[in-house]
């Protein structure tokens, strides 16, 4: 049985690091999230196990986060607002070829992909489009499959879907050459809430290598703007406090039905728990900054390229939203910066 002095100390620090964090963000008062961070570093500072090395996107929830992640594309307006901005970029890249590849790196179940694919569907020149879809589960890579099958009669241009199965690691030049078809026109590559799951740097820079080689009209990106990479756990968890009390407190306005609410929360939950208490080696849920993507991009060649749509973008609620110096979008909630939405080229 655990000595009753050691949980009565683990309780306290537990307490005491959130409200030193209350003390810094003292706006950010959402009572599940208060709950959730403090039963966070309470797992922390008691030695919590260590889950299973594994993407949190992988793990068995009681709702799997797969499921979650389609509640937060479908029903989070934060998320809606920077896929209009990215499908917008998409599109202007687009415009004028009769062909395309899009290499839609890491797929899922194929929600934000089909609604690329009907914005596409508006462009009057093009007349195929050519997706490989790469994705780490199987069952949503097959899911997103069945769902292209099901809507490709909606689409007046030839749809043909190649998938790709595996992390976006372990992909290679070749991997993807065998899937390009010889008239492929110009390839557009979408990561989308996807790279902040590679767990070294040194990985993520090959990956930006391996984009790049492929010579690419168009890389765009969207992901958390906050930095949850750092080993130092101080600074790690008052990030984490700010970011995920923002999310939290932003999702309690939403006109959304209670389970929806209580999902997109559990979405957040299970990235807080994987942030706040695993340990370094085990941890995949690793946000960086905006600028330090664009930063890790410009080291493999990429540029910044314009996001198109920004102007014409319709007000959300409590997010302002405006273009950073650095050469991306932000969305930011009460001060604090949450997502970032990032248009990528290889130079003229």
């Amino acid at each position: 049985m655990p000595d009753l002095n050691h949980k009565e100390e683990v309780l306290r620090r537990s307490l005491e690091q959130t409200a030193d964090c209350w003390k810094q963000f003292p706006h950010l008062t959402d009572t599940d999230f208060v709950a959730d961070f403090t039963q966070c570093l309470h797992w922390r500072y008691e030695g919590h196990p260590s889950e299973e090395a594994m993407n949190t996107y992988l793990k068995e929830f009681e709702i799997p986060q797969a499921f979650l992640f389609d509640i937060l594309a479908n029903r989070f307006p934060l998320v809606l607002s920077s896929q209009t901005l990215l499908i917008s970029t998409i599109c202007t890249a687009a415009a004028d070829h009769k062909q395309i590849t899009l290499l839609d790196l890491g797929c899922g179940r194929g929600e934000q992909l089909v609604r690329i694919l009907h914005a596409l569907n508006e462009l009057p020149e093009l007349r195929k489009v050519t997706v490989i879809g790469t994705e780490i589960l199987n069952s949503s890579l097959e899911f997103c499959a069945s769902y292209l099958v099901s809507v490709s009669h909606r689409f007046r241009f030839n749809l043909e879907f190649h998938a790709l199965s595996g992390p976006v690691e372990n992909m290679t030049r070749e991997s993807v050459d065998d899937l390009i078809p010889e008239q492929s026109g110009a390839l557009l590559i979408n990561a989308s809430l996807l790279m902040h799951h590679v767990q070294q740097v040194e990985k993520r820079r090959a990956i930006f290598e391996l984009l790049y080689s492929l010579q690419p009209v168009l890389l765009t990106m969207v992901e958390p703007d906050t930095d949850c990479f750092t080993d130092d756990a101080d600074q790690r968890i008052l990030n984490a406090y700010e970011h995920f009390g923002s999310l939290y407190t932003y999702i309690s306005t939403l006109p959304v039905n209670a389970s929806e609410r209580k999902g997109l929360k559990q979405f957040f939950r299970n990235e807080l728990y994987d942030t706040l208490v695993l340990a370094d080696t085990h941890r995949f849920e690793k946000y960086i900054r905006g600028s330090e993507w664009i930063s890790l991009a410009a080291s493999a060649g990429f540029v910044s390229k314009p996001v198109s749509g920004l102007s014409t973008l319709p007000e959300v609620p409590g997010i302002k939203m405006e273009e950073r110096p650095a050469g991306y979008v932000s969305f930011s909630f009460q001060g604090s910066d949450i997502l970032s939405m990032i248009g990528l080229g290889v130079g003229d």
